[in-house]
């Protein structure tokens, strides 16, 4: 508790003129313990293992209970933009803001946060920061089963940052729609791969290689690992593929990826390092060619 960087911490933050939590009007509700009967179809129940650093993780085997079960449970439930708190166990402290649009109740082991006068994006980033983990970490108890309590969280000193807090907002939702973008993108790529049976496919990595100095000197890279092999596999791989026969859907899926942008009919732009290229295309049967001119530049 009196570790010297734990002090650090807490005098950096007093001295920019924060405030402790409880300052803010913030509230913290300890949910109600319950004998759990889990349901096929019904409400959702978030456990602490669902709760992770500013992330609701819903991916694997998320629970439910009935919904007269719930009804039993208000002090339990969760709403938009509460900021959820493991209570105890080897993830206790790690927090997440709740942005699910349905309905939810808590667990026991999580603590529900209502940000009161912060903005409850900036409060939940800050706990997540260096700063935040280090003085939630600061306060845990107990060495088989770690815990952090109210009393202790309300005392948490949080900077008065008026001025960034919907910045922080913004940003934060920002990079939330970005990482579903990621994810969609993701999917296509591989959908892409499976049409071309290809899935299984992974360039391999070599123990051994050279190069020459003028490859570096053009790369201005003197890293070995800038040079593997395998790089070049991958888009010798790519060029392959698309000077082969591939459906219409393949190609609209990776000019997605790539972030080609068709503003004509026949014309095509495609930025290669930030540099936009154009391109006339004759027919769709152009597309493998158009490509494979394009991308071997790269290499």
């Amino acid at each position: 508790f009196f570790q010297p960087d734990y002090l650090q911490i807490q005098r950096r933050l007093e001295d920019i003129g924060s405030h402790r939590l409880s300052d803010f009007q913030v509230n913290i509700r300890h949910p109600k313990e319950i004998k759990r009967n889990y349901v096929d179809d019904g409400i959702l129940f978030l456990r602490a293992q669902n709760v992770r650093p500013l992330s609701i993780d819903l991916t694997s085997n998320p629970v439910y209970i009935s919904e007269e079960d719930a009804k039993r449970l208000q002090d339990n439930a969760i709403h938009y933009k509460d900021i959820l708190i493991t209570r105890s166990g080897a993830n206790a402290g790690q927090c997440a803001i709740y942005l699910e649009d349905r309905h939810a109740i808590s667990s026991s082991h999580t603590f529900i946060v209502q940000s009161g006068d912060l903005n409850p994006f900036f409060l939940a980033i800050f706990l997540n920061t260096k700063y935040g983990t280090a003085l939630i970490e600061r306060g845990k108890y107990g060495s088989a089963q770690p815990e952090v309590a109210p009393p202790f969280l309300y005392q948490i000193p949080v900077p008065n940052l008026e001025n960034l807090q919907m910045e922080i907002e913004k940003t934060y939702l920002r990079s939330k729609d970005l990482t579903e973008l990621s994810k969609t993108r993701y999917a296509e790529v591989q959908g892409l791969l499976s049409e071309l049976g290809l899935t299984d496919w992974q360039p391999k990595d070599r123990l051994t290689f050279a190069t020459d100095y003028a490859s570096m000197q053009r790369a201005e890279r003197i890293d070995a690992d800038y040079f593997q092999p395998k790089y070049e596999d991958i888009l010798k791989f790519g060029q392959f593929m698309l000077v082969g026969p591939c459906s219409p859907n393949v190609f609209s899926v990776f000019l997605r990826v790539l972030g080609v942008e068709i503003t004509e009919k026949n014309t095509v732009f495609l930025n290669i390092h930030g540099v936009r290229h154009s391109t006339p295309l004759e027919c769709e049967d152009f597309w493998g060619a158009f490509f494979y001119r394009h991308i071997t530049p790269l290499a």
